[in-house]
């Protein structure tokens, strides 16, 4: 059915509205050009290697605004988050470094004892390397955030373990990518270069919403 130049869907939303500056296309390429700057930003600042929690926290920090639908300057607010949290941000970085170190040269170490003894230990570093990788999912987003410094690695620790499903998606997320780019690199590498990684970051932006406003802290961390 036509209505004034223009065809009726199904949900009663006109198609031609889709191609419209305002309409869901040009929303949607919109969004992706961001994500695809905020992806290119990400992976010059992260060059350095030792900069990658400043980078993952400015990451974040976008797409959390990105995620609530809030009019934000890509550039700039990466930028500025960036260099904020460069000092505290690199401290959790390398303390993160230091923790997968100590668990690395245990399991090196776990090769040279007792089979039991080995299967004992195997199993504490991976209990271990869980827990790490669960607060070091929640605090990167915790860590730009106002008024929680002190209390960030804390509230990582009790978001995580009381979110544990919403962790386990979380964890579960970020091992598949890891899979596909050793299984598959000629495909995700590319991807991941070009908007794998702050695409990834969004869409994980919208649990740690509904995780945080289920916590009654969705205030607290998405307003400065």
């Amino acid at each position: 059915m036509k209505r004034y130049g223009t065809f009726i869907s199904a949900s009663n939303e006109p198609r031609g509205l889709w191609f419209a500056i305002d309409g869901k296309f040009f929303r949607f390429m919109s969004k992706l050009a961001d994500l695809m700057i905020l992806n290119l930003l990400w992976i010059l600042c992260s060059i350095p290697i030792i900069t990658i929690g400043a980078s993952a926290a400015a990451l974040y920090k976008v797409t959390m605004e990105m995620a609530e639908n809030r009019e934000s300057y890509v550039v700039r607010t990466f930028i500025r988050t960036y260099l904020d949290n460069m000092k505290r941000a690199t401290v959790g970085w390398m303390a993160f470094l230091t923790c997968q170190t100590v668990l690395a040269a245990a399991f090196v170490y776990g090769q040279y004892i007792s089979e039991g003894g080995r299967e004992a230990l195997v199993v504490g570093i991976m209990v271990c390397e869980i827990l790490l990788m669960l607060v070091f999912l929640y605090i990167v987003p915790l860590m730009t955030r106002k008024g929680i410094e002190t209390n960030a690695l804390r509230l990582a620790a009790l978001l995580a373990v009381a979110n544990l499903p919403w962790s386990a998606v979380l964890l579960a997320g970020e091992g598949v990518i890891l899979l596909m780019a050793v299984r598959y690199p000629a495909f995700t590498i590319p991807v991941l270069l070009v908007v794998g990684v702050s695409g990834t970051a969004y869409m994980m932006s919208h649990i740690y919403l509904h995780v945080f406003e289920k916590a009654g802290l969705k205030t607290l961390l998405v307003t400065e």
